[in-house]
């Protein structure tokens, strides 16, 4: 029987680590009959070392738009994760051609292994959005594969106020968040639901039996081994080699700290227009952050807030502990003791001069 592994996220959880580790050591995983296929054709506008992005395709061709109309909105709000709005902007002709041309390739590249990994993070958005989304993933892995497969999904959560943080603060570095201000971010997902981890662990639980479903907690403290390369290999006994271990991973995306966000917020309220602007801004708030922003893991919520907002998903929380961990605890929810700074506008103002400047002069 042929294993299939697919990574689904979530979002701000090392996946682009995971990503390059296994487009990088594709030999090294071959060579144990475990196959990374890496797609001839990119299917999203954004580079990416994900080869989930041709399944991710594949199904927003099949899907329907969601029926709810605050989930329409919502998306409509967030073009950049609504999979209509991005597979709008390609040639869906062109793109319909470039993957039977790659699942032609990859069939009989699946002869050649006992165990497929797939790796993409809005695979975990989508099952917020479209109801039975995994029986479509399915059906793909069905038709891609002429043999009986057993499929795991593998999921890392992280705790939900370390979660938005995180995701707020990229969204910054891309100029593609709406609203600008946290809070609002906050309330904007909360209001769809998606910080409740459990809501989307039973959407997938609708075609995919629970015992297929591999939870992992993004919490560097819980990592097998020390990182998340590791504790990937090791809680998946078909890939499971010694050899494959690493020292350390590698870190694919720079985490900024707050006080770069913010110069971030001013410099999008201002649409600031130069050329190659995105890619421009985000190696310049590299640059700033490790120049200018010395504390990386300042929040922005107070100890309150977050123990706030812990309290409303506490519970959920738990009956995943009970119901895809077997009691081990998730998350540990005792609160960090770092500094929380607020939005300054003089400051943060001034901050985004100095951004602008190495965005327009220093980097190349």
């Amino acid at each position: 029987m042929k294993k299939i592994i697919l990574h689904i996220g979530q979002p701000k959880t090392g996946s682009s680590a995971l990503q390059s580790y296994f487009y990088n050591n594709r030999e090294k995983l071959e060579s144990k009959k475990i196959g990374y296929y890496y797609p001839k054709y990119s299917y999203t506008p954004w580079f990416t070392y994900s080869n989930g992005s041709m399944i991710l395709s594949e199904a927003s061709i099949r899907l329907k738009e969601p029926q709810d109309k605050q989930k329409k909105q919502w998306l409509a709000n967030h073009p950049s994760l609504d999979i209509f709005s991005i597979r709008l902007n390609l040639n869906i002709e062109e793109k319909t051609e470039q993957l039977k041309e790659d699942f032609s390739i990859f069939k009989e590249y699946a002869r050649h292994y006992d165990t497929l990994i797939f790796s993409e993070e809005l695979l975990w958005h989508n099952v917020y959005f479209y109801d039975n989304y995994f029986k479509i993933v399915k059906e793909i892995f069905d038709e891609l594969i002429e043999e009986k497969t057993e499929l795991d999904i593998v999921i890392y959560l992280r705790r939900q106020d370390k979660w938005i943080l995180s995701k707020w603060k990229e969204d910054m570095r891309n100029e593609i968040a709406s609203p600008l201000d946290f809070y609002e971010t906050l309330k904007d997902y909360e209001e769809i639901g998606y910080l409740d981890y459990y809501y989307g662990l039973k959407q997938i639980e609708k075609n995919i039996d629970k015992k297929h479903i591999i939870v992992r907690s993004f919490d560097r403290n819980k990592f097998l081994q020390g990182n998340i390369i590791n504790d990937f290999i090791l809680s998946n006994k078909d890939i499971a080699y010694d050899d494959l271990l690493v020292e350390k991973s590698e870190n694919v995306n720079v985490n900024i700290g707050v006080r770069t966000a913010l110069a971030l917020v001013s410099i999008n309220k201002k649409k600031v227009d130069i050329t190659d602007r995105d890619i421009r801004f985000y190696r310049a708030s590299e640059i700033f952050n490790r120049y200018f922003d010395n504390d990386n893991n300042a929040t922005i919520m107070s100890e309150k807030e977050t123990k706030e907002l812990l309290d409303r998903y506490i519970s959920s929380n738990r009956l995943i502990e009970q119901e895809f961990l077997s009691g081990e605890e998730l998350f540990s929810y005792e609160t960090d003791k770092h500094k929380a700074i607020k939005p300054d506008t003089k400051r943060d103002n001034f901050n985004a001069y100095l951004l602008s400047i190495i965005a327009k002069y220093i980097v190349k």
